[in-house]
């Protein structure tokens, strides 16, 4: 009998993920991007982040710490604008800022633990934070994202 009703409980799951998917309903792209946000702060909470420093040893690790939790902003922003970008259909031009909010599922863009500000920029470019690279020679200090 357990296993018969564990058997159902599968298959009842499983065609509602497919009816939703089907009709639309269930918005894969989206709920990625939420869990991902979700995952990405309970890491920052917990202090699981995985920073390997390529730099010299004199960098400061508050400042390692900002500067992977600055990129891990700008590619959640990054995955936002391509969902609105498939949602949508744009193609070239500037994504509405509140377009991106709704698709990362937030009120406000996050905040630069270092103080910056981050530019949303247009379907052809990455999302920046104003830190940037600040002249530093390690990349593991930049606020920036890899090309």
């Amino acid at each position: 009998m357990k296993k018969f009703l564990k058997a159902l409980a599968v298959g009842a799951a499983v065609a509602i993920l497919a009816v939703g998917t089907v009709t639309g309903l269930i918005d894969w792209g989206r709920l990625g991007m939420i869990a991902r946000g979700h995952f990405s702060n309970v890491k920052h909470a917990t202090g699981a982040v995985d920073l390997k420093p390529s730099g010299p040893p004199s960098a400061a690790p508050e400042a390692l710490k900002a500067a992977h939790a600055c990129r891990e902003n700008l590619r959640r922003i990054r995955t936002a604008k391509e969902a609105v970008r498939k949602r949508l259909g744009y193609e070239v031009q500037h994504v509405p800022e509140a377009a991106v909010l709704e698709a990362m599922g937030v009120r406000a863009l996050p905040k630069c633990p270092s103080g910056g500000t981050y530019i949303i920029g247009s379907l052809q470019e990455s999302p920046r934070c104003t830190v940037g690279a600040g002249g530093k020679t390690d990349p593991g200090l930049y606020h920036a994202l890899p090309d």
